[in-house]
């Protein structure tokens, strides 16, 4: 295991650099070209477009993680992301529409996935802002339940979200009314659900305070305020198909002070919708939480982080994650290490995963 994580630690290095030096690569101003070209789409009247790609360089020789009838070990290329978007305005509308091609996670596998898939379809919808106050969107999109799931894949601090991130971070055709007045922010959707147009929905409810600015729309400390900024949230998700018949509630907050950011996420999960989570084994309701913290090294540079997650189901599984982001464009271009140890009594789901992961590019919004 040292020695996967000697080559690992290399191969960061070695890579940032090369990254860093290619001639007219100015990352540092990466950020400010996106939003540039975004305005002046704007500006013009025309769509603005662009991509996300999330890869890791993945090493484990673990029980979790061994591949075939040969026990080979886990070292490869894994995709987390492949996103082409698209998104514009008509006066008082606005529409997104984007896909995916890639959905890997750190989840243990014995398969060899490497997370490459066919073209997904993911957000498709419309908004029409009514006023200052209030807006509706019909189409596909996020079910509004949790901070963890509704932040943008390029803005995470781990390469992975939270487990219940995790399982909201799923599209779904619905209609959905949200707002803001002064710090407080709530959205309220029906979906679809697991059977799709059939005649029962997908409820979820989701409001939000913040103050001082509020925690944004990114995972850490990276780009926060001077002084103490953060949002607290709470949560509802309920499917009342006779084949998923439950609920969640989530209650999470983000709260940035100096260079520490602390994230912090709980969830009563019934046992219907428990059973689908991607990792553990349910066979009762769950309360399912999840704990980290973060450090700015260097300011919007460097940045550590830990976070600590437990199941509250039949094989006492955790997760425990330690990660190092090294900023080059903000989150528009990051290099990530994260060792993650998956514990379980369960001994083919239980693993330590090595991941050095690269994100370039942006989802707009």
């Amino acid at each position: 295991m040292i020695k996967i994580l000697n080559t690992a630690l290399a191969l960061a290095a070695v890579g940032s650099l090369a990254f860093a030096g290619t001639p007219g690569s100015d990352w540092t101003g990466l950020d400010k070209d996106m939003s540039l070209a975004t305005a002046d789409a704007h500006m013009k009247g025309g769509p603005s477009m662009g991509a996300l790609i999330r890869s890791s360089l993945d090493f484990s020789s673990d029980d979790g993680y061994t591949i075939g009838v040969g026990n080979e070990d886990l070292q490869g290329i894994t995709f987390q992301n492949a996103v082409l978007w698209a998104q514009g305005d008509i006066g008082e509308f606005w529409w997104r529409l984007s896909f995916d091609f890639a959905s890997g996670t750190g989840i243990p596998d014995n398969g060899a996935g490497d997370g490459i898939g066919g073209a997904s379809l993911e957000d498709a919808y419309a908004k029409w802002s009514c006023n200052d106050q209030i807006a509706v969107t019909m189409g596909q999109f996020k079910a509004p339940v949790s901070r963890s799931n509704s932040i943008s894949d390029g803005n995470l601090m781990f390469i992975d979200r939270t487990l219940i991130g995790q399982e909201f971070d799923t599209y779904d055709p619905g209609l959905m009314v949200g707002g803001s007045f002064e710090q407080f922010c709530w959205d309220v959707a029906l979906q679809n659900g697991e059977d799709n147009a059939s005649e029962d929905f997908a409820l979820s409810a989701r409001g939000e305070y913040a103050f001082n600015g509020g925690a944004g729309c990114c995972e850490g400390g990276y780009g926060k305020k001077d002084g103490t900024t953060g949002s607290i949230g709470v949560g509802y998700w309920n499917d009342s198909d006779d084949s998923v018949d439950g609920s969640v509630i989530v209650v999470d907050g983000s709260v940035s002070f100096s260079r520490f950011t602390v994230m912090a996420e709980f969830a009563n999960v019934d046992e219907e919708i428990a059973q689908n989570l991607n990792y553990g084994s349910y066979t009762d309701d769950a309360s399912v939480w999840a704990l980290g913290v973060s450090y700015m090294l260097q300011p919007e540079e460097w940045e550590v982080a830990v976070r600590m997650q437990d199941c509250d189901d039949d094989d006492d599984s955790s997760v425990i994650t330690a990660g190092l982001n090294w900023y080059h464009g903000g989150h528009n271009a990051k290099w990530q290490l994260n060792v993650s140890d998956y514990s379980s009594d369960v001994s083919a789901a239980e693993g330590t995963l090595i991941q050095v992961g690269l994100t370039l590019g942006c989802l707009g919004c």
